[in-house]
């Protein structure tokens, strides 16, 4: 399976598109995701993804804290499993205001 992982840039929403080895999509998984903050214990999200079509799942976010993320997707089906991970950051990059 081949897969992604996309965040908009105001972390309201968690796409995750899903293909096959032929670059097929995969339309009939079961999506879910575990949503940590590696750095504060207690906030931690879990979420079922809606198929949208054409392989791409989604649902919506409301991350209580800005910081440090871990977003952790496992599709199931059948018998075959794929997990991904991503780390994201809701703070701004106080570099990059300078």
């Amino acid at each position: 399976w081949k897969a992604r992982i996309d965040i908009d840039e105001k972390f309201t929403s968690l796409d995750y598109k899903l293909q096959d080895h032929n670059f097929k999509p995969i339309t009939d998984a079961y999506v879910e995701a575990k949503i940590i903050r590696p750095v504060h214990a207690g906030n931690d999200l879990y979420v079922v993804l809606k198929h949208l079509g054409n392989g791409v799942y989604q649902t919506p976010l409301n991350l209580p804290l800005k910081g440090q993320w871990e977003v952790r997707v496992r599709a199931t089906k059948g018998d075959d499993k794929f997990v991904m991970t991503k780390r994201i950051n809701t703070e701004p990059d106080e570099r990059k205001k300078k």
